[in-house]
Parts: structure tokens; sequence; C-alpha cells
């Protein structure tokens, strides 16, 4: 396996919505890499701008060792933006000169969920600080400085994928080298995907078709490895044999073109093109990942096995709350070695993710604040999850009653109440003792028996020794 490069922590001031000095860090408290940071808040408070600048910030170092030009200056791969790009990224205040910065610190050498002990290590800085004034740009300073070159030459330059929330399904793409690095239009938030069934109808040739017993072998493991993750998962598809790759069929009555198959676990055979939009995005943007894993490591004997960064804005787009819940673990068992960044507004994705890494961005007034592993949640209920730092919610009873109970608390406050106050704080009350209360639908109707009984118990006067 290749020797594995991750990012550690990134830096910005004065960055679009992130005006005071913020840190973000992928690693936990004892230097421990987690293979999954997860990305949560509102909304357009920043949470893609994050990932863009991990982006922004991979090497730019394109040439072999010895191919160097003399005047060549190693960069992030920024430093080849458009001016505007560059302004725009700038909090400008008035006509005075204002100042952005943006840093990352890439790491080799450390493996995912490991601590630093015993590990030779190389670090990677990448910066950039802008000056503009207005809107004129004034000046664009890049650096990066590293401790040992050679691990950014000669195909070990750091591997880095992104997923942008648009993902758009290609078709017949799979050899487009433009595609092959896709950091520009993951930053342009438009990623196009490579075909998912024209990736499996090829490797599937390729390994039918191929007479060097040593390739063929490779490439049988390489399509059985993508099945193995495509079941692992895709719900309700369990065996790899119930993914069916169908070559064209030729008849004197009809002809088919070639398709990919999935029999579910009723026995129904659906055709991908039949699936869900849900199903064909996650499809085929993990086919996309195991794709460009092949490809960059060409001679490995597992690619999925191999390491990169890869970023995902919404991971949770399009899937239902069961998917939610189990995506996170098969994406690790399946790729190991990733380093997964994503973004994410449901509560399921944090439940599901025990081990990783946490970053909640909060608004206060004009500035927005970043907190790292702020809680932990082992153990959280979805209700719990909602109504805390993550995600912030008054309640889990939905806006009726996140203004109920907010009347409440103003009249609570007040050191004296009127007597109108008074009975409409009783029927508050009231009201909010209907709420169902518990985890499960039964568990709900258990306590509302309770609950009625105890009422009738008062209202009777009956009295029960114990």
């Amino acid at each position: 396996m290749t020797s594995p490069i991750y990012i550690e922590s990134l830096h910005l001031h004065n960055i679009r919505t992130f005006e005071d000095d913020t840190d973000v860090k992928f690693h936990l408290e004892n230097g421990e890499i987690p293979q999954w940071t997860l990305i949560l808040g509102d909304n357009g408070i920043g949470k893609s701008t994050l990932l863009q600048c991990i982006a922004w910030m991979k090497p730019y170092l394109p040439y072999k060792k010895d191919e160097i030009p003399d005047d060549f200056i190693p960069a992030p791969i920024i430093n080849d933006e458009e001016n505007e790009v560059l302004e725009d990224l700038i909090k400008k205040s008035s006509n005075e000169i204002s100042t952005g910065k943006i840093s990352a610190n890439f790491i080799s050498g450390r493996k995912l969920n490991k601590t630093k002990k015993g590990s030779i290590e190389n670090n990677c800085n990448t910066s950039i600080e802008i000056k503009v004034k207005g809107e004129e740009l004034l000046d664009v300073k890049t650096d990066l400085k590293t401790e040992e070159n050679s691990i950014f030459y000669n195909g070990e330059e750091i591997f880095l994928i992104g997923y942008s929330a648009s993902r758009q399904l290609g078709k017949l793409n799979i050899e487009n080298k433009l595609l092959y690095d896709n950091i520009q239009s993951f930053i342009a938030e438009e990623t196009i995907l490579f075909d998912a069934e024209d990736i499996l109808h090829t490797v599937n040739y390729a390994y039918l078709g191929e007479e060097n017993q040593n390739k063929r072998k490779n490439y049988k493991t390489y399509l059985s490895s993508l099945k193995k993750m495509l079941t692992s998962i895709v719900p309700d598809v369990n065996p790899s044999d119930k993914i069916i790759i169908q070559p064209p069929k030729l008849s004197n009555k009809k002809n088919s073109s070639a398709k990919i198959l999935f029999k579910n676990n009723l026995g129904d055979i659906v055709s991908f093109s039949n699936t869900s939009l849900g199903y064909r995005s996650t499809i085929t943007w993990t086919l996309d990942l195991a794709w460009r894993l092949f490809k960059k490591y060409p001679n490995s004997k597992d690619p999925l096995k191999e390491p990169a960064i890869v970023l995902i804005d919404e991971i949770d787009l399009h899937l239902h709350p069961k998917w939610q819940r189990k995506i996170m673990a098969s994406l690790s068992e399946q790729f190991p070695n990733v380093q997964f960044i994503a973004t994410a507004h449901s509560p399921l994705m944090v439940q599901a993710a025990l081990n990783s890494n946490y970053v909640v961005l909060q608004q206060n007034g004009n500035k927005v604040y970043l907190e790292n592993n702020p809680v932990t949640i082992d153990g959280w209920k979805i209700d719990e999850i909602l109504t805390s730092d993550f995600f912030g919610l008054k309640s889990s009873f939905g806006p009726k009653y996140d203004e109920i109970l907010s009347r409440r608390e103003e009249l609570l406050k007040k050191e004296k109440l009127s007597k109108k106050e008074s009975k409409e704080l009783e029927e508050i009350d009231k009201e909010l003792k209907k709420l169902p209360i518990g985890a499960t639908p039964e568990e709900v109707e258990n306590r509302k028996l309770i609950s009625d009984l105890v009422e009738k118990i008062r209202k009777d006067n009956i009295i029960i020794e114990l």
C-alpha cells in the first residue's frame, strides 16, 4: 500500500463567513486522525467553504523531481485561481485594506485511527495571504513548506477527491482524462461523476477478454471488490451474486443492450436505470471513487484499500434514514484507508459516527464560530442530538411547540403574572402534558396510559396504599 497522506488541520482568517481566526482540527486530542470528520451547521453558514479551502490548499507539485524547472515555485492549487475568485473570498471593509489567510497542514506516515507513536512522519504546510482594497486585488502571497519533498513527487502526491452537493451522473465518460482530477469541478460545485454502468461493464469485459492470467486475476479481484462494496453500501442487496452484469444480447427476434441489474431481498430484479435517484446517486459516486482509486493505483492488488482524502458535501443527500445510519460504517469497511470529510444535516449521521471527529458551525450576529468535538454523543437519542449544540433546535416537537415553550419561558421570567397570564401559563402546561414522550410508539402509548391513570386517580380522589 502507498504511504498515506492526510490533512491534519486547516486555518482561516477573514475568509467569507469566517471573519475571526478559525482553526479546524481533523484530529482528536490524542493526535489520532479518525477516518471521518462530520461538519455540521445551518445552510449558508460556511460548511462548503471549509471543504473548498481543503481542496484549494492541496500542494501543486506537478513535476517529477528531476524535471523541475529552475523558476518553479511550489504552491497550493489556489494559486491558479482567477483574481476575481480570490477577491470574492475576502470579507471586505469599505475602502480599507482587508487581508484574508488560509493555511493547511498535511501529514504523511500516520495511519488513520492511530496515534503518532512509533511512526515516521513528515509535514507539509501550504498557505495563501490575499490583500484587497475595496474591489481591487492588491497582493497575493503563497507558500509551501515541507520537511521531505520526495513524498509529493513521483506519483506520491496527495490524492484528493471532491464530491459537491451537485453530483451529476455522467454517461460513457470513464476514459475522459479531463475528469481524472475533479478538484476544480468540485470547487465550482459541479461534480461530474463517471458512468457507473460503464465502469462495471468495462471491468467485466476486461476480465472476460484478458488473456494474460495475472491481469485476468487482478481484474477478477477488482470486479469482486466492486460488487462487495456495492452490496455492503446499497440497502436490501446482500450477496454479490445479486448484482448482475448483463452483456448485450442479440437474437433474431429482439436485441437488448447491456444492463446492470440488482436483485433485492424480495427477489425482484431491477435495472440500475429504474432505481431511485438516491440509489443511482450513491451507487455512482461510490463507484466513481473506486474507479479513481483503480486509475490512481493501477498496480495495487486491492485499489479500494489505498489511501486518499475524500470530501463529500451533503453526504446524506437523498438517503433514507435507515441508509443514513449504515452508510458511514459501510464506506469505512470498504475504503479503510480513505480519510472522509463530509458535511451533513441529519442527526442520524451524527448518531452513527460515534468514533468520528465533529466540527460544528454556529452563527452569533454576523460572525461564525467553530467548535471541534463539542461533546460526546455515545448513547444519545435523536431528539437529544437535535436539541444539542450540533443542531441547536429548541425542541424536537416542531415549530408549534417551540413557540409554546418560548412563551412559557417568557411568562416564567416575569416576577408577577396577571390573572390572564396565570391562566395562559396553566393552559400551556396542560398542552405540554399532551406531548408524546418516549423512544418508540409503544413507549409513547404506555406513558400516555400511565398519565391518564394518574389523572383519573387524582380526579376521583383514589387512595393507593403501597
